[in-house]
């Protein structure tokens, strides 16, 4: 097996870990607006409003906050078909989102043409892409790229971004590499994504 075969592998069976912080937050940001609606019909009740109904939707929205609880803790952890059994799973998600904030681009709300605007905002789309293993003496970076050529970061960014995610682990740097994954839609529709990839060492 090849070393591009090896990545290829790793994303395959690790992929999922992409979306997990995007997961958590979306569950929590329903439980935050679920206590908030919570109180305002607590508040309503007091005033002799929804007295017919409180009961009722007090029950629904104790169950949303249990069927989110219930959802986080079964996200999926590790692969289908483990590969290491020495994976971290806390810590490669805690670099995940680490990694994702890292890659968050601001987007200038100055006189710039819209293309340049566009290329910002695409960035911060991919960086959900975008994802970090650790195992117990390495780990993996791996940063997707936007598909057009002229959106895609400086190298020093990215390079500033592993340092910042191999201090984090305790491991050092090597390079990256580049990996392409083919993705198809049907009908002889096939759609590269471009991924930078950099394994880490203890």
């Amino acid at each position: 097996m090849t070393q591009k075969d090896g990545l290829r592998k790793l994303y395959d069976q690790f992929g999922f870990l992409a979306l997990q912080p995007l997961k958590i937050n979306v569950a929590l940001f329903v439980d935050l607006v679920v206590i908030l609606l919570s109180l305002i019909e607590l508040d309503a009740r007091a005033n002799g409003i929804l007295t017919r109904f409180f009961g009722f939707c007090l029950l629904i929205n104790v169950a949303v906050i249990v069927g989110s609880v219930i959802y986080i803790a079964n996200l999926q952890d590790k692969p289908t078909s483990l590969y290491d059994y020495k994976f971290n799973y806390r810590r490669s998600l805690n670099s995940t989102r680490e990694l994702q904030k890292l890659l968050v681009q601001n987007v200038d709300a100055s006189g710039l043409p819209m293309a340049r605007k566009q290329s910002q905002v695409n960035n911060n789309l991919v960086r959900y892409a975008s994802f970090v293993l650790s195992f117990e003496r390495y780990g993996y970076i791996f940063i997707r790229e936007p598909q057009k050529v002229d959106s895609r970061r400086d190298r020093e960014v990215y390079d500033a971004i592993a340092d910042d995610i191999s201090i984090s682990l305790g491991m050092r740097k090597t390079t990256y590499q580049h990996l392409v994954i083919e993705r198809s839609f049907g009908l002889g529709q096939i759609k590269l994504q471009h991924y930078l990839v950099m394994r880490l060492v203890k």
